[in-house]
């Protein structure tokens, strides 16, 4: 029976994509069972093992039989050493890994054995973590992170400083498809297109890093702290206001006031030590919070106790958040968080995602030159001012909520809009706690349109650009139904045509390149025919 011609089409594949021999797997440090936590756990079974010994010998001389004991114990002992040396040996043996053109591979396991293999086009994010034990042997833990977070991440845990420096520089630049072996000198700067048939840089060099920002730990603690202080000023309030209602129900009755003085009194010092404690966590987290920019994106590092060195390739943020609470407006301080495909709403990926803890506005334009270094518009300065500062009225182009909202968000109506050019959607909300929210029209996966009854009677509806889970609200509520409808379909159109050009999986390959150029005029034509 002749074989079908099918079944070649992989196997054609496969011989165009690898072009040379496999490369060889390697193994972690030998130090990594020291510097890992499972070393802790076999230390504490050692001496579980050593007391129970201890406890058959008192045992048998109780019993008489000395002679036998001393064998057990000598050899419990020596069963106990040897589990502690092979089991780390063979878990360091066994565990390898290896970077190959299209993927990254690692094995795992003596007895059950765990294979895992990420391709390198659906790499969102690469990071290296220093944990305290393993910075005292030199070694870092290499994090790459796929599209589904930590429940998909492929650790390489633990290798050398300068070889996780130089794994990860490998690893951004086969999936960002640039050119190996190309110098710097030859290659184009950050933001200017590169000339047919020039390589492109490898992305993030860390020979080629400029400081952006670095953030102080004074500002760190006090921006943590004035957040944290809501609670107590809280507590002050409930307090004069329970003052207040008391002395008008109950007149001077002292067992009413003691009552509520006693309370006042109580929850004042343990709300004071929760601040505290809440602005402490974040400096220590964030200590040293620095801001690099590569050749075409962001390198951060940070940490005190565990420090992390994060890298975020370009394209893969789908919504940049920037927030202003409302005691932070005292000193101008703002914070900037995105949604990425690589992190979600878990407790560790809410500092993933975060990208300035605290920072002044011009460290917002910096950074944001990276994230969203094509707004479409000439000065994008004045829309996310008007964003983030304008209290009321549609000026900086944004469409606010109508009037009639007012009684479903009486606080922010005036505050709640979008506004729109050739490349970002821009959502503002927030009051007290202000908010603005950068989209860009290609990052758009799907659109929701929600109608309660509330919203009904008035002709109103909630619109939702639903992206990678994150801390960025990406929706608007409350706005008039007519002009929701219109920017449902407007998005639609635009984010049609963008998508079909900027699935840039290998963001630095020149046609991926010369795709999302077309992609962003293609969006320029649309946002003015529709205008």
């Amino acid at each position: 029976m002749a074989r079908p011609a099918w079944l070649d089409c992989e196997v054609t594949m496969s011989q165009q994509h690898h072009s040379g021999a496999e490369p060889p797997w390697r193994r972690m440090h030998p130090l990594t069972p020291i510097a890992s936590a499972g070393s802790i756990i076999l230390v504490v079974f050692f001496f579980i093992i050593v007391n129970l010994g201890l406890q058959v010998l008192t045992f048998l001389q109780e019993v008489g039989d000395m002679e036998g004991g001393v064998f057990i114990i000598l050899g419990i002992i020596v069963l106990a050493i040897a589990a502690l040396i092979i089991f780390p040996y063979l878990s360091w043996r066994f565990h390898k890994f290896r970077i190959t053109d299209d993927a990254v591979e690692r094995v795992k396991g003596w007895l059950f054995v765990s294979r895992r293999r990420m391709r390198l086009d659906r790499i969102q994010a690469v990071e290296i973590r220093r944990p305290l034990l393993a910075r005292i042997f030199g070694l870092a833990e290499l994090t790459v992170e796929a599209a589904d977070g930590d429940a998909t991440a492929l650790t390489l845990q633990f290798i050398k400083n300068d070889e996780a420096t130089q794994l990860r520089s490998e690893i951004l630049r086969k999936a960002s498809g640039a050119q190996h072996g190309s110098s710097p000198s030859a290659q184009p700067s950050s933001g200017q297109p590169a000339d047919p048939g020039q390589p492109v840089a490898p992305m993030l060099d860390d020979e080629h890093l400029v400081p952006m920002l670095r953030i102080s730990t004074v500002r760190l603690f006090g921006s943590s702290l004035m957040a944290s202080l809501v609670f107590p000023l809280a507590v002050v309030v409930l307090y004069a206001l329970a003052m207040i209602v008391a002395l008008v129900i109950f007149g001077t009755d002292p067992a009413i006031l003691g009552i509520i003085t006693v309370i006042g009194i109580s929850l004042l010092p343990l709300s004071v030590f929760l601040a505290a404690v809440g602005g402490i966590a974040p400096a220590i987290t964030y200590y040293g919070y620095t801001v690099w920019r590569g050749v075409n994106g962001l390198k951060i590092t940070y940490g005190l106790v565990q420090t992390v060195n994060q890298t975020v390739p370009p394209g893969r943020v789908q919504a940049v958040g920037i927030r202003q609470p409302l005691l932070w407006r005292i000193f101008g301080w703002y914070e900037l968080k995105i949604n990425t495909a690589g992190y979600g709403l878990a407790a560790g990926d809410s500092v993933k995602s975060t990208v300035l803890p605290v920072g002044s506005l011009d460290d917002v334009f910096r950074v944001l030159s990276i994230l969203a270094p094509d707004p479409g518009v000439d000065r994008m300065d004045q829309v996310v001012i008007a964003g983030l500062k304008d209290s009321k009225g549609n000026r900086g182009g944004f469409i606010n909520a109508p009037r009639r909202s007012w009684w479903l968000m009486p606080f922010q109506f005036r505050r709640h809009g979008f506004a729109l050019t050739p490349s970002l959607l821009l959502l503002r909300s927030g009051r007290f706690n202000r908010a603005l929210t950068l989209l860009p029209h290609d990052r758009i996966q799907s659109i929701s349109l929600a109608q309660g009854i509330r919203a009904r009677w008035c002709s109103l509806v909630s619109v939702s650009f639903p992206t990678a889970s994150g801390p960025v609200d990406v929706g608007l509520k409350h706005m008039d139904l007519a002009v929701g409808v219109q920017l449902a379909h407007f998005e639609e159109s635009v984010a049609a045509i963008a998508r079909r050009y900027s699935d840039r999986d290998r963001w630095m390959d020149d046609t991926e390149l010369q795709r999302f150029d077309n992609a962003t005029d293609q969006a320029e034509k649309t946002l003015e025919n529709a205008q």
